[in-house]
Formats: C-alpha cells, structure tokens, sequence
C-alpha cells in the first residue's frame, strides 16, 4: 500500500485542506505524503506539494491551501521525535515553506531545524455563541452596513460565476499592484470537487435590478467553516460583503460547525474588515528553509 493510499483511509478525521481531494485539486505540481504508523495504524501524517519552477525543486503550500504542514492524530501521547520521523520522509528541495495549522504548537521543531519563522494570523469566529450575542459583538460599523444590505439588496444561494468573480477580483489585485494568481481554470478545479462533495457554499448579492454585485465562496469540513474568495463589482453596495459574510455566518451555526475561520489576510484593509466581525485574534505560523544559494539569489531579485 502507497503512503498516499494509506492516507485515503484516514481522510474522514483531516480537516479540509488535508483532505486528498482537495489537494488533487489545487497542487498543481502533485503531492504526496508522509506518515508515521505503530502497528499499521497510522499516528501523523505530513502531506506536501513538490514544484519544479526554474529548475528548483520547491515544496510549499498550494494557492487555496492556507493550512497544511504536519498533523497528530493518534489517540496516545505523541513521542517526543514524532516530527523528525516525518521530515525524514520529505525530499530535499531547494526551498521549503509550511504553514501549519494555527492549533499546531511545535514551533521550536521548524527553528531547530534552521527555519525562519514568519507570523500570520487570521480570526476565529465561535459559532456556540447566541445569534444575538454575535450580532452584539460586531462593529456598529460593519452592523450599520449589515442593515444597509438587507434593505437595499437580494441574497441568494447560486453556482460561482467564475469569469465574473474573476474579473472583478482581477480589478482589485491590479489597483493595489499586486499580480493576481488564480485563473478560471484553476477555480473552476477547486470549486467543482468542493460541489461534488457537497463541502461548499457560495452566497451571490443583487440590487435592485437583479444586478450581481459580490460573491463569497466559501468550504467547509466537519469542524470550521473557511472564508476563501470574495469579490465585488467595482463601485458595489457598501455594505454587500458584509450582508454576505453575515449570512454565511449563520448559516454556518445552523449547520452545527464551531467555528468560523476568516482565514486571515495580510492586507490591512481586509484584515479590519474580517476584525470588525468580532472574532478572536488567532496567531499561526510560515516558516521557510531555504537551502540553494540561487534561490535566495532569484528570490532577492525576483520575488
């Protein structure tokens, strides 16, 4: 039986970026798995994506694919070499890069390893908490505009306009001057194994002449609901977005999950709106090995 097979057997306990099918979908360049088993049963797993890109080899996390890295989920006490037995397992590469799963707390394991750490964060809605005390919890801000789109727009449940959400979030990416990654073609990968397996969902806003002005396309697993695209038409209801992401919100707490994950941005202006939702601060961490020379060199000059 192949690592890869044997991580089938296990997919009901990963969470969602974990899960073989959504990482098929978004590595592009294939991936494949370490494991640590006693006795056949299988205690940890490290899935990664290997790239081939200007004759490098890379291991990184995948677009779409914010938490990855090491994960324990045996029963016992985790042995205290549990992570060096996995890393053993990964091939060299000229660059390595994991994002870890905020609920992963080995952090001396990557700096013992001569890694740099990068801090991120991202914002954890709890979903146990009452509708009302959630609502009482927002900004007046983002709660001002809630009311604004319930009065001005139509929300509606329907499949992702992809060239549209594109599109627009195309325009967006450019007016800050940043490359956008994504193509229709790599989307539309993701979002139909996500349909299929009915772990998504996708919320549209209209106004008042039927007019689609945001999208928010978001995946969920057993356990958290993750806000992972989001657009708007240039020039869009203010308050769209946040009638949106309410709505998922939820939705998401009548479907029993625990947790909403905003899943974080680095950009100030996203990060204030996902804060204004009023979750809980939620730090995780990116750390980096860099072993070839060149790719230092190309990362200095290129980025």
């Amino acid at each position: 039986m192949t690592p890869k097979t044997a991580y089938q057997s296990i997919a009901h306990l990963l969470p969602l970026f974990h899960q073989p099918w959504w990482l098929d979908a978004v590595c592009e360049g294939g991936w494949d798995v370490a494991i640590l088993k006693e006795q056949e049963k299988i205690l940890a797993v490290w899935p990664y994506q290997v790239e081939k890109k200007f004759g490098f080899k890379i291991i990184r996390n995948p677009l779409l694919c914010p938490y990855l890295g090491p994960i324990w989920i045996g029963e016992r006490e985790r042995p205290t070499d549990w992570l060096n037995v996995l890393w053993q397992q990964l091939p060299a590469a000229d660059f390595a890069q994991f994002a870890c799963l905020p609920e992963f707390e080995e952090l001396d394991f990557f700096l013992g390893n001569n890694s740099d750490k990068m801090e991120k964060l991202t914002y954890f809605l709890d979903l146990a908490k009452s509708e009302t005390q959630m609502w009482n919890e927002l900004h007046s801000t983002r709660r001002n505009g809630i009311r604004k789109g319930m009065a001005d727009l139509t929300l509606i449940k329907s499949p992702i306009n992809l060239e549209e959400f594109v599109a627009w979030n195309s325009i967006a990416f450019a007016n800050k001057g940043k490359k956008y990654p994504y193509t229709v073609s790599y989307l539309k990968k993701i979002v139909t194994a996500a349909e299929q397996r009915k772990a998504c969902v996708n919320y549209c806003a209209r106004d008042k002449e039927g007019n689609t002005v945001a999208i928010l396309w978001l995946a969920f697993d057993y356990h958290k609901m993750y806000y992972l695209l989001s657009a708007t038409a240039p020039d869009a209801h203010r308050g769209a977005m946040a009638l949106l992401a309410w709505n998922a919100i939820l939705d998401s707490k009548k479907m029993g999950l625990t947790i909403f994950d905003f899943e974080g941005s680095m950009d100030a202006g996203i990060a204030r709106f996902f804060q204004r939702f009023g979750g809980e601060k939620v730090h995780y961490y990116d750390f980096r090995k860099t072993r070839s020379s060149l790719w230092k060199l190309k990362q200095k000059l290129l980025g």
